[in-house]
């Protein structure tokens, strides 16, 4: 019985790293490429792979807690993407002009 806590304890432990993983990968590399994407249908699939992959880690999360043997809880992840827009300098107004 005490291997197969260890197990599960180890399983517990590997799921929750990936799930840190993968909300670092969307921070880090993620929503900086899709905020400075300038096409909005590449902006679009950016946005929609980190999505799927929140919604891959909402799925760990919910194995995490069967094996847990308690209830699932349901979070919501939101992702605000803005958009600036700058008007272009005249011509020799440039920095180093």
């Amino acid at each position: 019985m005490k291997k197969q806590a260890t197990n599960q304890h180890d399983t517990e432990a590997l799921l929750q790293s990936l799930i840190t993983q993968c909300g670092q990968l969307i921070q880090e590399a993620v929503l900086p490429v899709a905020r400075d994407c300038e096409d909005l249908d590449d902006r679009r699939r950016f946005i929609n792979s980190a999505v799927e992959l929140m919604g891959v880690g909402a799925t760990v999360g919910e194995a995490i807690a069967r094996v847990r043997g308690g209830a699932a809880q349901q979070s919501h992840h939101h992702i605000t993407v803005e958009k600036l827009v700058r008007p272009l300098s005249a011509p020799g107004e440039g920095e180093g002009v």
